[in-house]
């Protein structure tokens, strides 16, 4: 991925290797400086920053769009700068409403920028795999939520899981590739309500932790039966009349 911007009577030329990241991934890079003047380059506003950007706002370039978390400062007689940056292993990804920005050239100015594409941590990807392929539930939406990734599922319509209407997981890494997360059912069923028959709604929360080895044979070795079995053992604890 490359970018550039003109700053008079500077030009920026940022790149970086890849297309998309994700979480807890290193974002590396270099940027470049050429300088068409005489005016010397202000070192101390001039370099590359990770930024929070609020989506809307960068298109229609308010002032408070971005929040910067990490930046690198040119030094004297430099004219390239290579820099590192730690993507969150809970920090935002990619959504409607915000993204990670690469802003280079004046820090002070933010002219200079490019949108980053940040996934989910592949960490979660065996718990999503199972969910999809073995119980037919369906991606409807994903986003960031303060420290965790949150997906909604569609539930399919099977038996087992009649009065199931979505289920929400909000997840998020600790050490070692262990995970925690939050399932919420929002669960739907005909009812008698004074008399009347009516959809009576309710939700029930459960908090799960797992270590790696709880859904891991080996690193990058995803142990489906043991998924399988967390899923179940949850689903039956909510919903009745389970046919698994």
């Amino acid at each position: 991925m490359k970018g550039t911007v003109f700053q008079k009577p500077f030009e920026f030329n940022v790149e970086i290797p890849g297309e998309s990241w994700h979480q807890g991934q290193l974002l590396k890079g270099s940027v470049a400086v050429k300088n068409h003047g005489d005016t010397p380059l202000n070192t101390t506003e001039s370099g590359v920053a990770l930024a929070l950007g609020k989506v809307k706002k960068v298109k229609t370039r308010e002032a408070d769009a971005f929040e910067i978390l990490q930046s690198v400062s040119f030094t004297d007689n430099e004219d390239s700068l290579h820099f590192e940056f730690s993507l969150p292993l809970n920090g935002p990804i990619s959504d409607k409403t915000q993204c990670l920005y690469l802003i280079f050239g004046d820090l002070t100015a933010k002219e200079g920028h490019l949108q980053l594409s940040v996934e989910p941590s592949l960490t979660f990807k065996p718990l999503l795999d199972v969910l999809d392929i073995f119980f037919r539930f369906k991606l409807k939406e994903r986003k960031h939520n303060k420290d965790c990734v949150e997906y909604k599922f569609i539930a399919p319509d099977a038996k087992e899981f009649k009065g199931l209407e979505t289920l929400v997981l909000k997840m998020k890494e600790a050490d070692s590739a262990a995970i925690d997360f939050t399932a919420i059912f929002n669960l739907a069923n005909v009812g008698i309500t004074d008399g009347n028959v009516a959809v009576q709604k309710k939700k029930e929360t459960r908090k799960v932790s797992l270590k790696s080895t709880d859904y891991l044979f080996q690193k990058d070795s995803p142990n489906q039966d043991a998924i399988r079995k967390i899923f179940q053992d949850l689903f039956s604890d909510v919903i009745t009349k389970q046919y698994f």
